[in-house]
């Protein structure tokens, strides 16, 4: 048997030992479920909710407040009514409020100044703060005499339009949105490894057919096949979650609420392959690193190593950091630094300026960074497997990976 027919029973065998079937339909059963649970309980929360009723006392501060539709400015789902009082039946406003018939009260000391009577701090408040701020610039376009026509140009905000120099598909927010999307599933797919990795290769120095497989085929060819295999089923896994985020954002359509909806997917399609390459070569880089590390020790959950397992989130946070200065010398040599360019690259991908050397040179360096990560990996494999009742020492460890 050749190395690559062994490379491939590994990998079949450990993608078949995690992946279920079953498992993931009943992920994708559940999205359905939740769903439709979710859009059906929007609707009825909105066709079952109640007025929200404020009363409006001393409206003669204020002219016209009440005469407004709050639909017109909070939109056809708002619930909020306001209603005209007299001041004198404040007192029966109050017991009103108490008695939970009516939401609040609110009292025009000026046309500058509402005071909010409540029985406790309410969720819709931004809202009426939103709706009495219009109430009261309309009223005092009334009382100045200034038209509506002319009050909606000097308060409307100019329309700015972003114009690029080059229409190359490599600015905005779909391609952001991208970079993002495929950034954050490389690295949740990275930790879905780190379980399935640190499982299956610690649990093999506890069975009794170790040495019978490494003297089958080489532990090198082992710990590839172990990769390969488990990075397949991490990569299922997302899958299955992007189907039920697919689901559930459709959920939200059906109930009235869209995310993307005055989003353009016009993407480039040089970009999109581009940040696959590096989500791939990313993903493989640290799921290696995750294959050294877990050959390293024997339980997860007892090692003093266990704070290495989570080094992989430290990119995303400098990705972070980064944002309001893509192009400045920190974030170009981070592009270059294998771990970090997997974050770093993609993002000022879409908000910086990229030469091609800087894109090129960072591809090539993961994935040699990428190669020597699995070699030492395999030598690290190769050195611990055997290890019964302790771990391979710091200086077993930096003598391997002098080796390598």
């Amino acid at each position: 048997m050749s190395r690559w027919q062994q490379l491939r029973v590994v990998g079949l065998w450990e993608f078949r030992r995690f992946f279920r079937i079953r498992d993931q339909i009943l992920a994708l059963a559940m999205a359905i479920v939740a769903g439709v649970v979710t859009a059906g309980i929007t609707k009825f929360v909105e066709k079952s909710g109640q007025p929200i009723r404020i009363a409006v006392i001393h409206e003669e501060r204020m002219p016209g407040i009440t005469d407004i539709d709050p639909k017109t400015i909070l939109g056809e789902k708002t619930k909020i009514t306001l209603e005209k009082h007299p001041p004198e039946s404040e007192p029966e406003l109050r017991t009103a409020i108490e008695k939970r018939e009516l939401d609040g009260i609110a009292k025009i000391e000026s046309d500058s100044k509402i005071q909010l009577v409540v029985f406790k701090r309410p969720i819709w408040d931004d809202q009426l703060k939103l709706l009495l701020t219009v109430a009261r610039t309309q009223s005092k376009m009334k009382q100045n005499q200034i038209g509506a026509i002319v009050a909606s140009s000097m308060l409307a905000p100019p329309e700015i339009d972003l114009a690029f120099i080059e229409e190359d598909g490599k600015s905005g927010r779909p391609q952001l949105l991208v970079a993002s999307l495929l950034s954050g599933a490389c690295f949740f797919a990275v930790f879905l490894s780190l379980a399935f990795l640190l499982v299956g290769i610690t649990s093999e120095k506890q069975i009794r057919v170790t040495e019978q497989v490494v003297s089958a085929i080489s532990p090198q060819t082992w710990i590839d096949g172990k990769v390969l295999g488990l990075t397949g089923v991490a990569l299922a896994t997302v899958f299955t979650y992007a189907l039920a985020g697919a689901i559930f954002l459709i959920g939200l359509a059906i109930s009235g609420t869209n995310l993307f909806a005055k989003l353009s997917f016009a993407l480039s399609p040089g970009f999109l392959i581009l940040n696959l390459v590096i989500a791939a070569l990313g993903l493989f880089f640290w799921n290696f690193f995750i294959a050294a590390y877990a050959a390293t020790i024997n339980d997860p959950n007892t090692s003093s190593r266990s704070s290495l397992m989570f080094l992989f989130m430290l990119p995303m946070g400098i990705a972070f950091m980064g944002f309001e200065q893509p192009d400045s010398l920190a974030m170009r040599i981070l592009t270059l630094v294998p771990g970090t360019s997997i974050t770093v690259l993609p993002m000022r991908l879409v908000l910086g300026t990229v030469e091609i050397w800087e894109v090129m040179l960072s591809i090539l360096l993961l994935i040699g960074a990428t190669l020597a990560l699995r070699r030492l990996a395999g030598k690290i494999f190769a050195m611990g497997i055997l290890m019964v009742g302790k771990e391979p020492s710091m200086k077993e460890i930096w003598q391997t990976l002098r080796k390598v």
